[in-house]
Formats: C-alpha cells, structure tokens, sequence
C-alpha cells in the first residue's frame, strides 16, 4: 500500500497521508510516494454496522464499516471487516482483494489481526 508524504522540511512533522494526495494539504507543495511497511496492522478507530448497502456496493449485508488509525499515518482509513465483530481498540491487517478487483477503495479489505502470543494452546 503507498502513502504520499510532504517534501516540504518546514512542513510540521512530515506525516504520511493516506489515501495519497497529489499536493501537502499544509502547504500546497508536493508529494512524494512512500511504501507503507508489510504487513500493514492497524487500530479500530471506530465502527458501524452496514444493514443496506448503497448503490453499486457488492458487499453482503450487514457487514462492518471500520474507521483505522496506522502507524505513521495522519489520517483515519476507511474500510470494511471481512469477518469478526470489531471492538475499539481491535489489531486488523490490510488485505487485498486480487480475484476480480473493482480497482475500487472495495479492494481492500481488513480482517482481524492475531498476534502468535495471543494465541493459546
């Protein structure tokens, strides 16, 4: 996943931003393209529940419309969850839909994260 970052030295503290901006929305210089390191996991920001899709939406209803903060990342990234129920707080990983992609925003997708050490025997 690419981010866009500010050239600009003077510009606060060189965010990324994320969906990519041609220009820095701080001061109006360019952007510079930056690989967000793998696997991207992110935290639930906040959550809704989807009961009626809107037009041209190929998700089964109701799914999870989850809000998340990166690590490095100015702004919040909108998606959905695959499968789980979310919570506040939640670890996700980005995955890419590569079978039949919209080459929408709906191509990317987060599932729930699970850290080896959360797991039990």
């Amino acid at each position: 996943m690419l981010a866009t970052r500010c050239v600009n030295p003077e510009c606060g503290e060189h965010r990324l931003w994320l969906p990519p901006r041609a220009d820095c929305p701080d001061c109006n210089q360019p952007m510079t393209w930056e690989e967000l390191p793998q696997p991207i996991v992110g935290t639930v920001h906040t959550f809704a529940r989807v009961e009626y899709a809107g037009a041209g939406i190929e998700l089964t209803t109701p799914y999870f419309q989850i809000d998340v903060e990166l690590p490095g990342v100015c702004t919040i990234f909108k998606g959905y969850l695959q499968y789980g129920t979310p919570e506040i707080g939640m670890k996700v990983k980005a995955c890419f839909r590569t079978e039949d992609p919209t080459n929408t925003i709906l191509d990317v997708y987060w599932i729930p994260a699970v850290d080896d050490t959360d797991r039990k025997s």
